[in-house]
């Protein structure tokens, strides 16, 4: 009776670590991608579109990393949706258009949307 209790307070104890490194490896890696969105951000609004096409290339490549390393802790589909968000931030980015704040804007907060929803909370359990 005890080792069994003692095998299902392991099993928890296993599944909230496992809860709480996810969350924290997936908020701090959407800080990044959101740090990189906002100096895209930036400097198209100095009208400096080559340094923001320049940024969106590198903000185009951190996702590609952070994608692969999510799909472990994320489901794909969410993952897919933001794919579609980052991927028009670069043409975008190459030419003054409004768009681009637009989108900007969803992926930021499909990203904070994506590290909510992945805490682990009762409510996001059950």
């Amino acid at each position: 009776m005890i080792k069994r209790l003692i095998a299902a307070v392991s099993v928890l104890l296993g599944i909230l670590a496992y809860s709480a490194f996810a969350a924290l490896t997936i908020r701090n890696e959407s800080r990044y991608i959101i740090s990189l969105l906002d100096e895209v951000k930036a400097y198209s609004e100095n009208d400096d579109m080559a340094a923001a096409e320049e940024k969106a290339a590198e903000l185009e490549k951190e996702w590609f990393s952070y994608r692969s390393r999510m799909s472990f802790m994320v489901r794909e589909e969410k993952l897919n949706e933001l794919n579609v968000t980052i991927a028009k931030i670069r043409p975008y980015s190459e030419e003054a258009n409004d768009e681009l704040e637009a989108e900007i804007s969803n992926a930021r907060r499909q990203l904070e949307i994506l590290y909510r929803e992945e805490l682990p909370l009762a409510a996001n359990i059950f």
